[in-house]
């Protein structure tokens, strides 16, 4: 498999929205989604294999932080070093922006996700409770680049 990483553009939307979809089952809307992919403050990244999106990662630039909204894999194609592909993308891209740390939240009962934000050097800093749609609670993780 041969996976390119590139920011992703307006043409990639439907792409954006059909993986939200098949993961999130809708975590953003469609205006939502353009926002995140056009808004030069933030950095959207898709993992591409020829025109299938098979991954994407996603932030906001906020002073000299990054936080990170979404990182999703496609369920086609979990277990094949996508997530750590992208994300190490991203944590580059911030770097070069002057970033100097980098924050997300993940669903505290996401163990994958938990153990690839670990591998990475993130660390749990609190929770913010029911944060999800179905009642969950989250983790914030916090990375320091510098």
């Amino acid at each position: 498999m041969e996976v390119i990483i590139i920011p992703l553009e307006t043409k990639h939307l439907g792409l954006c929205i059909e993986l939200d979809q098949n993961v999130f089952k809708g975590l953003w809307t469609k205006a939502q989604w353009e926002s995140e992919i056009r808004d030069p403050k933030r950095i959207c990244l898709g993992a591409f294999e020829s025109e299938r999106l098979l991954a994407l990662c996603s932030g906001w630039l906020i002073l000299n932080e990054f936080h990170i909204t979404v990182l999703v894999v496609s369920p086609l194609y979990l277990r094949q070093g996508l997530g750590t592909l992208i994300l190490s993308t991203i944590i580059h891209r911030a770097k070069i922006q002057g970033i100097n740390k980098i924050i997300l939240e993940v669903k505290e009962t996401n163990e994958p996700a938990k153990a690839l934000y670990k591998n990475f050097g993130f660390k749990v800093t609190g929770n913010r409770s029911q944060l999800y749609r179905d009642g969950s609670n989250a983790l914030i993780f916090v990375k320091n680049l510098f």
